[in-house]
């Protein structure tokens, strides 16, 4: 989902003293300048796992009313029907550390917290806050699994890939969105697949407008992942220094058996 930077953090946009600013009221008057809605071909495949029994899940730091915004913009009013559970204000990373005498679920009642938080999740819905200890038990009981397994999608090392690696156990992919600026392509079957799907591609968009892509290496920073530093004081040969370097928690491993997973679509 191109969410990227847009539904992170703790985004709230439905009071009076949010509407006084400038960016919240902006995207309110026109998501379509901010949001970029998601690809026929990304809904089929939300589509596809709900069909086959899959469990998905969205969690995202931001508040309900934010999230339904730009959820509404990006997959279309009915995409709570792709969810079986929706957390928003999750304060990601706390909800996978922190126990859940700390950080209980809270229901909702037009986009407010009730006060009072539960004891424990006993079904699908949407929720705010939370804890990942009660999440795994709503999981186990809707799976029939003891030990459901799950692949989560995020684009923060700190907030998604860590704490959802070490505290939850799972599998783990991250979206750098950053490394189409560094020229590298996706496979062959994906340019197929988006051919079809998408005729217009977002680079062409772009393009169309006289503008770079999102993901476009900055001219004044360079390279996203890597420093280039002249070595010694009479200059020389540049030295290039990695400074992101890869982590074994962005690789996906092994293959999953059919029926055994709930699947997170965003770490949003």
């Amino acid at each position: 989902m191109h969410t990227h930077g847009i539904l992170r953090g703790k985004s709230h946009i439905s009071s009076s003293e949010d509407d006084a600013g400038t960016y919240f009221p902006s995207v309110k008057r026109d998501p379509g300048r901010y949001l970029q809605p998601c690809s026929d071909s990304v809904k089929a495949w939300l589509r596809s796992m709900k069909n086959a029994g899959k469990v998905l899940l969205l969690i995202t730091s931001s508040h309900s009313d934010y999230c339904r915004l730009v959820c509404e913009h990006i997959l279309g009013k009915d995409f709570e029907e792709l969810f079986d559970v929706i957390i928003t204000n999750a304060l990601k990373p706390g909800f996978f550390s922190l126990v859940p005498q700390q950080r209980p679920f809270r229901t909702l009642v037009n986009d407010v917290e009730e006060s009072e938080g539960l004891p424990s999740l006993d079904k699908p819905g949407w929720y705010s806050q939370g804890n990942w200890p009660h999440l795994h038990e709503l999981l186990r009981s809707m799976t029939g699994k003891t030990e459901p397994k799950v692949v989560y999608f995020g684009d923060s090392m700190r907030s998604d890939m860590f704490p959802a690696s070490s505290y939850g156990k799972w599998e783990t992919v991250m979206i750098v969105e950053e490394l189409e600026g560094e020229g590298v392509q996706g496979s062959e079957a994906a340019k197929s697949r988006d051919t079809r799907a998408e005729p217009l591609e977002k680079k062409g968009k772009f393009e169309d407008q006289g503008m770079k892509t999102p993901s476009a290496a900055s001219e004044q920073w360079g390279s996203y992942f890597m420093d280039v530093q002249k070595s010694g004081e009479g200059g020389g040969d540049p030295k290039t220094h990695l400074v992101q370097s890869q982590h074994p928690h962005l690789q996906h491993h092994g293959h999953p058996q059919r029926g055994e997973h709930c699947r997170s679509p965003s770490g949003l």
